[in-house]
This record gives structure tokens, sequence and C-alpha cells, in this order.
């Protein structure tokens, strides 16, 4: 081998190492903004005795954190914020109207959170009343009756188009759906930052949905521990031994994004897990007296 090629081979050497270093930083979310984060979220975790997955992201910057993100989660009734956007993507195609009718069907009925499981077969209801309960109130037998209008599959290449990579809904009956449906934390912050950008199905459609999610009334997670001043448009998942919970905080003029999955064998260490980590997350921000790097002023619904 000649003088020449051997610099060629170290320099190339150099290059691949220098490109492996920041994208195992980039991935890791270590950078020196993030580090105290990461470390203060570490420390959180270490003590917990359930599996839990955190995913942070800084909505200006685009810069996200995430611990423990190998595994998939049963996301329970996170799962229905894909619902919503496939519903909406849809609407747009002018496949069906929000105005449109659906009728109540014994087989449609899932029991579990919302009111409608106790309706009478039959009952007629605009799309646009599921889905509000689906988000608003957790309804699941509301769920169940979109997923059958919009299908599985578009659910999920819609999901695909958008870059999530590990979300996917294999059955509409979220009581039982462990081993079937599943997501990451890493995968809701990404279609999150996308609502806030504005870019699922348009502007007007984001902004409604995370309009919807403002209204949603399980906030016994990310936002119980917020001051009522902060907005936060969220969507939580419970089931037995799981405590989830994904949304988008409007904090001052620099807003971010949060998701925790949580697999524990008690309910109540995996809720305090969720809002330990708000509370922490926020309290950090507030150290930090973050402010935004855009001249953006948060938008208001």
């Amino acid at each position: 081998m000649t003088k020449n090629m051997m610099r060629v081979v170290v320099y190339l050497s150099l290059i691949v190492g220098i490109l492996g270093y920041f994208n195992t930083n980039a991935t890791s979310g270590t950078s020196s903004q993030m580090m105290p984060l990461r470390q203060l979220l570490e420390k959180n975790i270490l003590p917990i005795k359930a599996n839990v997955s955190v995913a942070y992201t800084d909505i200006f910057t685009g810069e996200t954190l995430v611990i423990n993100d190998t595994k998939r989660f049963n996301p329970a009734s996170v799962i229905k914020v894909p619902v919503m956007i496939e519903t909406y993507r849809q609407i747009s195609q002018e496949r069906f109207k929000f105005t449109d009718k659906l009728v109540l069907k014994p087989e449609y009925k899932v029991w579990g959170s919302g009111q409608l499981f106790y309706a009478k077969p039959g009952t007629e209801y605009t799309i646009r009343t599921l889905m509000e309960n689906m988000i608003i109130h957790s309804d699941n037998t509301a769920t169940k009756m979109l997923i059958d209008l919009v299908g599985m599959d578009n659910i999920n290449q819609t999901m695909r188009s958008l870059g999530l990579t590990d979300t996917v809904v294999r059955t509409d009956n979220l009581i039982n759906a462990e081993g079937l449906n599943f997501s990451k934390p890493s995968d809701m912050n990404k279609l999150m930052y996308k609502l806030y950008k504005g870019e699922i199905v348009s502007k007007q459609a984001s902004d409604d949905m995370i309009g919807i999610m403002l209204r949603q009334q399980h906030r016994w997670g990310i936002p119980r521990v917020l001051p009522p001043t902060v907005q936060v448009a969220n969507k939580t998942g419970t089931l037995t031994g799981i405590r989830n919970d994904s949304g988008i905080i409007l904090y001052k003029n620099a807003p971010y994004i949060l998701t925790i999955f949580t697999r524990s064998d008690s309910n109540q260490i995996a809720q305090n897990f969720v809002k330990k980590v708000s509370l922490d997350i926020y309290k950090w921000k507030e150290s930090n007296n973050a402010v935004s790097r855009e001249n953006t002023a948060m938008v208001s619904y």
C-alpha cells in the first residue's frame, strides 16, 4: 500500500469516527444543553420498579432526548391519536364528512372508558361526535366505530408515511390489545411535533386536533402537576399496570413535547412516575429560563 493510499484510509477512518460520534450523541440526546436533563431523568428511572420510556422534544430546535427507547409498549388509549389523524386525513379526501352518521351496533361495544358502551344499539352519532368522544372522554366504543370506518391498514400506512416505524394498530379492542397494538414515546413525539408544526393533513386540521386534545378530560398525568396557566394538549392511556401520557405542553414561549410510557405491577408507582417526570422537566425549563429560538408566537387554540 502506497503512502497516499494509507493517508486516504486514515482520513476515511477519521471521518467515519467523527460521524459516528455525532450520530451517537444525536440519537442519545446528549448535547451539552440536554445533558443535565438526561442525568435528571436517568436519576428518576434508576430506582423505579417498572419498565419505562421517556421522550422529550424541544419544539423550536427539534432536538429530542429519549430514555430507554429499545422496547415497544402497549400504548393503550394513546393509540387513539393515530385514529383521529386518519379520520381527518380521509375527511380531507372527501371519503365522508364530519356530519355523516354511524349507527351503534352491539358488536361495537367495548367496555371501559366512555359512555357509548351503555347507549342503546341503533343510536346514531356523527363522526365528529364519535371523534370528540374518543379523544376527550377516551371512549373505547367510539374508537372501535372509527377504526372500523377508516381501517387499521390505512391507519398503519399513514403512520409509516409520517415516519413512525414502531407504531402499529392490530386490534380495535383496546382492552385486549397487549402484543397487538404497540408504539414508542419517540414515535409519539414525532407525531405531536408534526401536529404542532401544522404538517398533518393541513394546518387547519392540525390546529383542530390540538384543540380537541386540549379539551381532553383525563388529566391525571402530565398536566396534573403543572400550573393551571400551562395548557397541555395530551392523550392518556391506562390499563392495569399501564400508565401512559403523550402531549404538547404550551409552556410560555418555549413549548415542548413529552411522552411517557410505563409498565409496572403497581398502577400507583407508574402514575407517580409520570407526574414526577412531568414536574421535573417543567422545573428544569423554569430554572433554565428557557426561551424560544425563533420569533414565533405561541399559537392560541
